[in-house]
């Protein structure tokens, strides 16, 4: 059975949703947008620009589920609508901590994306 941050992965990848990802690692944080992927094995994710080139590449048996948050059903009605993401995963690895947030497809062209 899938765990519920593949199935949302894998949602993301099928909508061609844009995606903010965030690293915190030791000495380390870093941010970046785009568009997720997944191999044909379905083992390995990837962050791409707007133009399909990878700019994170992870393992995803190395990345350990440890948050999901959908801020409309799961915050109070009086911030729910003042962030700017609407799913967001956090998986533990072995190198820190990576968060995935969906933020919408506002300006960006999805049809011409690359798979």
């Amino acid at each position: 059975m899938k765990s519920s941050s593949l199935l949302q992965i894998e949602k993301w990848v099928a909508a061609k949703s844009r995606i903010r990802a965030a690293v915190i690692a030791d000495g380390l944080a870093a941010n970046a947008e785009g568009l997720l992927r997944l191999n044909e094995e379905g083992n390995r994710l990837f962050l791409a620009d707007d133009l399909g080139r990878v700019i994170w590449a992870l393992q995803l048996e190395r990345m350990v589920p440890v948050e999901q948050v959908e801020p409309l059903l799961d915050f109070p009605e009086e911030i729910k609508w003042s962030v700017d993401f609407f799913v967001a995963l956090g998986f533990k690895t072995p190198f820190g901590f990576i968060d995935l947030f969906e933020i919408g497809n506002e300006g960006v062209d999805t049809e011409s994306a690359p798979r």
